[in-house]
């Protein structure tokens, strides 16, 4: 029973395709990636991402690289 498990398990991971979408993505080039984004599963706007003129995303992101170095 354990080898026919066994078997199994080996079959499914050797005929699946595994597929690395994640990475760091640059937040200016938000609009190049934001579809793909979206069919992903985000929901946040791309401005709540990246907005250069406005509080985003990006200004957290700063703001706690400022509070882990104190």
């Amino acid at each position: 029973m354990k080898l026919k498990l066994l078997v199994a398990a080996m079959a499914v991971m050797l005929f699946t395709q595994a597929r690395a979408d994640e990475g760091m993505w640059i937040p200016s080039l938000i609009g190049k990636n934001y579809n793909a984004m979206k069919r992903a599963g985000l929901k946040l706007s791309a401005n709540d991402i990246y907005d250069i003129n406005h509080a985003s995303m990006k200004d957290a992101i700063v703001s706690l690289g400022w509070f882990l170095h104190c």
